[in-house]
């Protein structure tokens, strides 16, 4: 790949990220402005009943805050397909004092590098900051696993231990 995203000089895909257009064509509307800008801010769309996974978020935050660009996949819910991309910053969802959580917005000299069609939008509640988003999606499926299952509510233990060390 010409990215820098190449499967043989990358680190680990340790995280990935739900998406789905609904609103717009994510990915290219995303690539618009990090051409423009050399990067682009990427909102997270909580479902009501998704959890927040904060350990997740903080420590992606952990190993950009020490300089460290992580390698992450966007996962695309609708088609599967999966596109690695880089991060080189994250502001962290925030709760209020019942747990919920609170609409975030990157900061006012960077609003511009949110794509347009969701710019002014309230329902972001994390944000990725992305340096790379790679054209071509990676082959994900059957070569990449948990290394312990995680919980997730209605599915049975021995569903989630299938997603734990695939060889």
């Amino acid at each position: 790949m010409s990215d820098g995203l190449s499967p043989t000089t990358s680190p680990a895909l340790r995280f990935l990220f739900r998406y789905r257009d609904l609103v717009a064509d994510t990915l290219p509307e995303h690539r618009a402005v990090l051409q423009e800008r050399g990067w682009c801010w990427w909102g997270w769309w909580k479902r009501p009943n998704e959890p927040g996974r904060l350990e997740i978020w903080q420590a992606l935050e952990q190993e950009t805050r020490a300089g460290q660009r992580v390698l992450i996949g966007l996962f695309h819910s609708g088609t599967g397909v999966v596109h690695p991309a880089s991060v080189e910053r994250v502001i962290v969802p925030q709760a209020d004092e019942l747990g919920n959580y609170v609409s975030l917005s990157p900061p006012s000299a960077e609003q511009d590098g949110v794509p347009p069609y969701y710019r002014s939008s309230r329902h972001s509640r994390g944000w990725l900051r992305l340096v790379v988003l790679a054209e071509e999606p990676i082959e994900f499926f059957g070569k990449f696993s948990f290394a312990s299952a995680p919980p997730l509510p209605h599915h049975p233990a021995s569903q989630l231990e299938r997603l734990k060390d695939v060889s």
